[in-house]
């Protein structure tokens, strides 16, 4: 590639950034302090006193804001900078340290103007900000300053010639000694500690290599986590981090949201045109009868077909929610035909339309696609157990004041279908684990003594562990 940019100095970044609209200058600065963040490993307290924590959210949350120009991230961006001077842990750290959250704080900072955000004007960054920047890198790296040196210009003139890109944080030189080593000291003082940091460190290196994690979640776990839970620490911090993980992966299709009533309702599913959708469902009811007459032992009472016909008549206006149901249904006849079923010519039909149609239908739109592969990536740890069970069945009367119609409906439903089966779809039981973890965490924000919210998210935590390895008590 032909580079049109080079950056030999501050000026050089400084120029470069004076011509930038606001996005790309909050890009260009996530980047240089990510880079900067091993710095912290230099300092042993930076994980007990708590600074590491808010460190690390101010780098999330301005990587975060550099991919999503939302108004919400960016006030959240300027609580998280700010959050490093609320105590005296800062004025203790070593300068190496203090370098790197000045970075950090530079970026995060970088991302507070909302109204520019949304206007496209620019805001460059002041002298200050880029040499706090850099100098963080240079003083964190440096075995050697000049190869520091040479390494920071090097990765800031790839990065202002290919503005908006997440490629790995060092794309043309090694990553220096210095902050190599600052990495795997912190990890280390991470391993030692009682929290859990395991996040953290996924996070990072995906980062570092140039494979980010889905930025849809980097921007739940900025956008979710109040302020006084990250300044409670990391042990509060890494639960609720877990719950909004879970959520994530559960989330297969609509989510409850609240809605102006102040009542709990079911999102709007992806809308996609009539005439594919017909189609998709069309065929599988027309193969779904063949396979029901063949004499194979498919029957109306099979849980593939039960299945199927609450996808194409109940659901059949939710788009995501009938391409998971055939996927599921697709996915348990592949692994019943042969076994359960006889290796049988109409099953074979019926299993490679419903293939074709959940292809169809994710072509429809990428969400449908995204939501399918999330199922595919859940994998069962166990069943539900005959206590959960019957914890589930007292759950829709007791949310029944704070749901729509619909949503009653739908969780109703959901729960049944988990209830009255020995081995319930892995779509329905995935959006139990979300819709019970969903309105738990929602009560106990708005009524933090009422008895339902600690009973629902009990529950919901135990039922985490039909996919999630859990400390279940």
């Amino acid at each position: 590639m032909d580079q049109k940019v080079e950056i030999t100095d501050q000026q050089s970044a400084q120029a470069w950034l004076d011509t930038q609209d606001h996005q790309t200058q909050v890009w260009f600065a996530a980047r240089c302090a990510l880079r900067a963040l091993p710095g912290l490993g230099s300092w042993e307290e930076a994980t007990s006193n708590g600074l590491a924590v808010l460190t690390l959210r101010s780098a999330l949350v301005s990587a975060a804001t550099a991919t999503c120009p939302a108004a919400e991230l960016h006030g959240l961006a300027n609580a998280a900078a700010n959050a490093f001077f609320a105590g005296a842990a800062f004025s203790g750290a070593p300068p190496v340290a203090r370098s790197t959250v000045a970075a950090t704080r530079a970026a995060t900072r970088s991302a507070t103007n909302s109204t520019a955000a949304t206007t496209g004007a620019s805001v460059a960054f002041s002298a200050t900000d880029v040499a706090a920047i850099n100098s963080a890198v240079e003083f964190s790296a440096a075995s050697t300053a000049a190869a520091a040196s040479a390494a920071v210009r090097s990765t800031a003139t790839f990065d202002s010639n290919l503005p908006g890109n997440w490629e790995a944080l060092w794309p043309k030189v090694a990553q220096p000694d210095g902050l190599k080593t600052g990495w795997e000291t912190l990890k280390a003082q991470w391993d030692a500690d009682d929290a859990d940091w395991s996040f953290w460190v996924e996070w990072y290196e995906a980062i570092l290599n140039g494979t980010p994690m889905p930025w849809d979640l980097t921007h739940r776990i900025a956008l979710e986590i109040t302020d006084a839970e990250w300044k409670a620490g990391q042990i509060v911090v890494a639960g609720r981090i877990a719950e909004i993980i879970q959520s994530y992966k559960t989330n297969v299709g609509p989510r409850l949201v609240l809605n102006s009533d102040g009542l709990w309702d079911v999102e709007d599913d992806v809308a996609v045109p009539e005439e594919p959708m017909s189609f998709a469902i069309s065929q599988v009811e027309i193969n779904l009868v063949a396979a029901l007459s063949a004499g194979n032992g498919l029957s109306e009472t099979s849980g593939e077909t039960i299945l199927i016909r609450s996808a194409c008549t109940t659901y059949r206006g939710q788009a995501s929610v009938v391409a998971t149901c055939f996927w599921n249904a697709c996915m348990a006849l592949q692994r019943n035909i042969g076994d359960v079923y006889p290796d049988d010519a109409a099953l074979i039909g019926l299993q490679n339309v419903l293939y074709t149609s959940v292809e169809e239908l994710c072509a429809q739109d990428t969400l449908i696609r995204d939501r399918i592969a999330k199922l595919a990536a859940l994998e069962t740890r166990r069943m539900p157990t005959p206590s959960e069970k019957e914890d589930l069945k007292a759950v829709p009367e007791a949310m029944k004041k704070d749901l729509t119609e619909d949503a009653f409906r739908q969780l109703s439903d959901a729960v049944e279908t988990v209830v009255n089966e020995d081995k319930p779809p892995k779509v329905w039981r995935a959006r139990l684990v979300n819709w019970l973890t969903t309105l738990g965490q929602g009560i106990d924000k708005g009524q933090k003594h009422e008895k339902r919210a600690t009973w629902l998210l009990k529950l919901g935590r135990k039922i985490a562990g039909w996919f999630f390895e859990m400390d279940e008590q």
